[in-house]
């Protein structure tokens, strides 16, 4: 009988905790910061937090910088040469200098926060062609090497 009450005691606990646990994790509460803020599009594929603190958004039109108050928008701009050459972007990660690697519809820009500057990156394959097309996805190692996701081309270091 002892070893009964042990059983139902335990499995009360167990049940107790969960609820406890459950319940803590129903009070979050979110706010929408969209095109009426700011946004360039409501179509966001992509989001970062650089080591500024800024929030970055890449969206189907144009790189969004928020600083918790408003935004700052960055299209697609073919007449500057330190300009955003593509408006889709699809992902974007901060390297070790603060770069901000952004993957578009079209290959890899690089962000200079110091010079509030963009650059393409010419991705060379190792059959010597060049390596363009949809960048889904940019990620870091923990030995800084940056990794790239292009669609039907694979992963690039």
């Amino acid at each position: 009988m002892n070893f009964m009450r042990r059983i139902v005691w335990f499995i009360g606990l167990v049940f107790w905790t969960s609820l406890s646990l459950a319940s803590s994790y129903s009070n979050f509460y979110f706010k929408n910061i969209g095109v009426d803020m700011g946004l360039s599009h409501s179509m966001v594929y992509a989001i970062l937090q650089d080591r500024q603190g800024f929030m970055w958004f890449g969206t189907q039109e144009g790189l969004n910088r928020f600083d918790g108050i408003s935004f700052k928008v960055y299209k697609k701009d073919l007449l500057n040469e330190g300009g955003l050459q593509n408006d889709a972007i699809f992902a974007l990660e901060e390297d070790v200098d603060g770069a901000i690697w952004i993957g578009t519809d079209n290959g890899v820009s690089l962000y200079d926060p110091k010079y509030d500057s963009f650059s393409d990156l010419d991705l060379i394959l190792e059959d010597g062609q060049l390596g363009v097309g949809v960048v889904r996805s940019i990620v870091s190692d923990k030995e800084d090497n940056i990794w790239l996701a292009l669609d039907n081309k694979g992963v690039f270091k």
